[in-house]
């Protein structure tokens, strides 16, 4: 399931190449130019790399599920929509990097918060330290994966941050 989270946070490579696109290729300035305003096309190819993330994440998911037997709890339509909602806040948030800093800073910027975060979030290995430390369990709460594996395995096992309980 972390790895799954880990996959959608690289889709910040979406988010990067709508503004490259959109501002800085041949095809971004041939848009601008239109008659009709340049965030038309902006929203809608932002829309449809979120939709293309979905269905990434539905094939994943439908894999995992009958190849591997993975165990994604009772309610596999709130797991769906939580990976939308993360792939969806992935995408918004590199775009808005992707604006406020260079093309380059930007993919080196998130490229390196993505381990970092999975790791934080106790996406490689599970490490208790990272659970008890105030400030390392301060940043876990606003980091949106750790958020999205607490809430996927509070579904799948039904008890709170099951990876490092002894009910599992």
């Amino acid at each position: 399931m972390t790895m799954l989270i880990m996959i959608i946070l690289y889709a910040y490579h979406y988010g990067n190449e709508v503004v490259d696109q959109s501002l800085h290729s041949p095809i971004g300035y041939r848009i601008q130019s239109l008659p009709f305003r340049p965030i038309n096309y902006f929203v809608g190819t932002a829309l449809g790399n979120i939709a293309t993330v979905f269905l990434q994440i539905i094939v994943l998911i439908v894999f995992f599920k009958f190849i591997f037997r993975a165990d994604f709890g009772s309610d596999l339509g709130f797991v769906f929509s939580l990976c939308f909602l993360l792939a969806f806040i992935v995408i918004l948030f590199s775009m808005a990097v992707s604006l406020f800093f260079s093309m380059e800073a930007a993919d080196g910027l998130l490229n390196f918060i993505v381990p970092i975060a999975t790791f934080l979030a106790g996406g490689y290995v599970q490490l208790s330290f990272l659970e008890t430390n105030p400030i390392t369990a301060a940043i876990r709460s606003f980091l949106p994966n750790a958020v999205a594996q607490s809430l996927i395995f509070q579904n799948i096992y039904g008890v709170r941050d099951c990876p490092s309980s002894a009910d599992c």
